[in-house]
């Protein structure tokens, strides 16, 4: 016969990650050929890099014909091990007895080996209140602060950058807050005050649930499932209220009346808790033996409810809250409660001197602002004001702060937040943060802000700040090859000084001179200038009013008028007597000398640069 030539059929092999195991190991299948019976052997080959050509590579399993293709593989052709993540091939070459086998191969691949276990995470959490807890029960009290400390791990290692929730609850109210791991996996969750958990989520009162919880995510390169976890703390927010009625002494003025409960809490936060709440009324004669009736009412948002009492001769009402079911988180005082009601009387008694009522109207809230110019630059850093809001009440009470967003590119809000809870009599300070974007429209601006007050069981009030803030335009830099104020030729204000100082010199010179020739003027002949004067003198002086600059100048009359020598003057204070400019002889030259004639008919003058009257003597 002729020898055996023909190679066994080429097969296709699988090769995948095994499951369930901590990574390093794929298993492959495959078919073995059909090589009519005489099939020797069959050789796999794994490799990093795909296969084509497996003449050169060394196999990492010989499977007999008729043995299990069914095959572990943990180290590649060359030895080494299967990294996790790591590419890899893998091809099958089928021999037969006469040793004929096709070498040219088409691989299987890439495949990868993975860890498939679930690496565990542990989480912890830690919580503060600002005050011990209570057998292991952290108390929650509005004013104070609630801070939650979460680490996060996995087999001792810190787990970075991982997103971390938590959630506060009691019963069917809850709030979550996410956070994300630090480069120690610690993440911290805040919140300034209870109160402000409280209003972001609702009235949680009683026991209250802290809880931190990590969803679980993948590890390292190799992406290793990475398991859940979550640890929770206890807390408690216990609350304080008083059952009071308007009167528990009601004088009846006909065969009914009506008493308002009310029910207050101590911390006017928790006062919305009672929005709804019911209570029993009873209501009796004692005297008589008599039961009247009963029923049940409900307190509104302010805590009050109205009962009518309604039976001529008058009795008693008796109020109780069930303090079963609200033993777990409320403390009540004056429950329960006894309203006697007495009957109108047949003869008129004298009314009671009048009492004042009590001013249940709150006090608004004052608000004081560092004493600064609050000044915001285009595209700098934010600019803060800080300012303290001062509750002058004798109880708690919520302050908002709102305003109308500025406009013209400026950003603005309120750290920390437009709602904050004032103690009675105490103080808190806020921040104003301000920024000026790219733009902003320059310019001074007011900020208006309203701060409405309200507590449970009080009327509200609101009062408005105004806070004046300026926006100013970002500066515009100087090339630096053009000379600046500082740096190049003469400064601009330099030459102003020079030309003010030329001014000033020539102003000097023409007075000077000016005066010189008035001086010289003075040796003229006195005598026809003075027969001119003291006729112009008798005519009567320009109304007061008129327009001087169309009056007959001195100067007309006097051409070489000469200021009166030193000698020849007495002077006038200025001031002592400004009765003069009421007198019809009263006037002013083209020159700006006043002029003025006294009851004696005296003449006196001043010259617009002396404050002192001299008076005019013709010797």
């Amino acid at each position: 016969e002729p020898p055996d030539t023909t190679p066994p059929d080429a097969v296709t092999v699988s090769i995948v990650d095994r499951a369930s195991d901590s990574g390093g190991v794929l298993t492959a299948s495959w078919t073995a050929a059909n090589a009519s019976g005489d099939l020797d052997y069959e050789l796999l080959f794994v490799e990093s890099t795909d296969i084509s050509d497996a003449s050169t590579l060394t196999p990492v399993a010989q499977i007999l014909a008729g043995e299990d293709t069914l095959v572990n593989v943990s180290t590649l052709g060359d030895g080494s091990a299967i990294a996790d993540g790591s590419d890899v091939w893998a091809a099958v070459v089928s021999v037969d007895v006469s040793g004929n086998a096709w070498w040219n191969v088409t691989a299987t691949g890439p495949v990868q080996a993975h860890n498939n276990t679930v690496r565990q995470s542990e989480i912890s959490i830690a919580v503060s209140t600002g005050s011990a807890p209570v057998g292991g029960v952290h108390p929650l009290q509005s004013g104070s602060l609630v801070d939650v400390d979460v680490q996060l791990s996995s087999e001792g290692e810190p787990l970075i950058g991982r997103a971390v929730s938590v959630e506060i609850s009691a019963g069917n109210i809850s709030g979550t807050i996410m956070g994300v791991t630090d480069g120690s996996g610690r993440v911290l969750i805040t919140w300034l005050d209870w109160e402000d958990a409280l209003t972001a989520y609702g009235m949680m009162v009683g026991d209250v649930s802290i809880t931190a919880e990590y969803a679980g995510g993948i590890y390292g390169d190799d992406n290793q499932a990475l398991g859940s976890s979550s640890a929770s703390e206890s807390a408690h927010a216990h609350v304080d209220a008083t059952l009071s009625a308007d009167s528990i002494d009601v004088q009846m003025t006909g065969d009914s009346a009506d008493v308002t409960i009310r029910l207050l809490a101590a911390d006017s936060v928790y006062q919305p808790v009672f929005t709804g709440m019911g209570f029993d009324w009873s209501a009796r004669n004692e005297s008589e033996q008599t039961n009247i009736g009963s029923g049940t009412a409900t307190f509104n948002s302010d805590g009050l409810a109205i009962v009518t009492f309604d039976h001529a001769t008058g009795g008693q009402l008796d109020i109780s809250i069930d303090e079963v079911n609200l033993s777990g988180w409320l403390t009540l005082s004056g429950n329960p409660l006894t309203v006697e009601f007495r009957p109108s009387s047949t003869e008129p008694e004298p009314e009671p001197e009048p009492e004042p009522e009590p001013d249940l109207e709150l006090q608004p809230v004052n608000m004081t602002c560092e004493d600064l110019d609050w000044h915001i630059i285009e595209n700098e850093s934010t600019m803060t004001m800080e300012c303290e809001l001062l509750n002058p009440n004798p109880v708690r009470i919520s302050v908002g702060i709102d305003f109308v967003p500025p406009t013209g590119g400026v950003d603005m809000f309120v750290m920390p937040g437009n709602s904050v809870s004032l103690p009675a009599n105490e103080s808190k300070t806020i921040s104003l943060v301000a920024k000026a974007l790219v733009n902003a429209t320059p310019g001074p601006r007011t900020l208006v802000i309203t701060l409405p007050v309200n507590a449970g069981g009080w009327i509200a009030n609101s009062s408005i700040v105004e806070l004046d803030y300026l926006v100013i335009a970002a500066s515009t830099p100087t090339p630096s090859d053009q000379p600046t104020q500082q740096t190049g030729g003469i400064a601009g204000w330099m030459w102003g000084a020079i030309a003010g100082a030329v001014v000033l010199m020539a102003a000097l010179f023409l007075l000077t001179t000016r005066r010189r020739g008035a001086v010289e003027e003075e040796e003229q002949d006195d005598s026809d200038w003075l027969s001119t004067v003291e006729g112009e003198f008798e005519s009567s002086a320009p109304d007061r009013g008129a327009d001087l600059g169309l009056t007959r100048p001195l100067d007309d009359i006097m051409p070489t008028r000469a200021r009166p020598r030193d000698g020849q003057l007495e002077e006038v204070e200025r001031g002592e007597d400004e009765e003069y400019m009421d007198d019809e002889s009263y006037h002013v030259d083209a020159d700006g000398v006043e002029w003025w004639k006294d009851e004696e008919d005296v003449w006196w003058y001043r010259y617009p640069d002396e404050d002192d009257w001299a008076e005019y003597n013709d010797e």
